[in-house]
């Protein structure tokens, strides 16, 4: 198809968006369901404040979030607390929203002396959210020692004795993720939630109501690879359209530089 084809003249700038990711602070990670000949598949999609990258894999496993970061990722792993991310090997950051949502689920459910957990937990979420942006007003010693109050703060919490089923369970996936639990406090650049991944999920679910996934693999492709320009563009402020008729008209391969604008033979310069 002509679309499939057009999209092989934009794969080297799919180089320049992984290389991006690659050697980025943080990346948010996250994933919905989709459709590929007829057969329940993955959309997947990772993503920051610069570049991202979808892509529709067959599999819900670790070995596709493992091949979207990249061998040489050394940043921060932002997703919610699905097992597929447990085994890559970075810093990590649970999606606070997530857990918020749970909590708000007990506390509707719950009730008594069963209200307590949660009700506690949430507070120490809302103060750590809230703390974030007053980083820069506190002295560092200050900042590191509220922080250290927040953490102590959970630790007690995690560590008293929960009868209620519901309370018990979400304690313990709270222990099992606790070290990433309040990640985002001590790095600038990585949100406590995981909206970045969400939002960039959205237009797709939208493509999804409208075609029902990719018919193949070849049309997924290509799918993923529009996708991922076009929103990386709006992300640097690139005119699209204008690139794309750049590297449609060049006779020769090219990648688009998404930092200065330009279309440049590939080769030129390293991604």
């Amino acid at each position: 198809m002509a679309r499939q084809r057009l999209a092989q003249k934009f794969e080297p700038t799919l180089d320049v968006i992984r290389y991006a990711l690659e050697y980025s602070d943080v990346a948010y990670l996250d994933e919905t369901g989709w459709r590929l000949g007829g057969r329940p598949a993955w959309l997947w999609v990772n993503t920051n404040d610069v570049a991202t990258l979808y892509d529709v894999e067959k599999s819900r496993g670790h070995e596709v979030a493992e091949k979207l970061l990249a061998k040489e990722f050394a940043g921060v792993l932002s997703s919610d607390c699905f097992s597929a991310y447990d085994p890559i090997r970075a810093e990590k950051n649970k999606c606070v929203a997530h857990i918020l949502r749970a909590f708000k689920a007990l506390v509707e459910e719950n009730r008594g002396r069963a209200l307590a957990f949660p009700k506690r937990a949430m507070r120490i979420f809302q103060d750590a959210i809230q703390l974030k942006p007053q980083r820069a007003g506190h002295r560092p010693s200050r900042y590191a020692r509220l922080c250290r109050k927040l953490e102590a703060r959970l630790d007690r919490l995690l560590a008293g004795t929960l009868t209620n089923p519901g309370n018990l369970r979400l304690a313990r996936r709270l222990r099992k993720h606790r070290d990433a639990l309040l990640t985002f406090l001590y790095h600038e650049n990585v949100d406590p939630t995981n909206n970045h991944a969400e939002r960039a999920l959205r237009p797709a679910v939208i493509a999804r109501k409208l075609s029902a996934g990719n018919r193949s693999p070849a049309g997924a492709k290509a799918f993923t690879t529009f996708a991922s320009i076009i929103r990386t563009c709006r992300q640097t402020g690139q005119d699209f359209l204008k690139l794309a008729e750049e590297v449609i008209c060049s006779p020769e391969p090219v990648l688009v530089d998404f930092v200065d604008g330009r279309v440049i033979p590939v080769g030129a310069q390293a991604p």
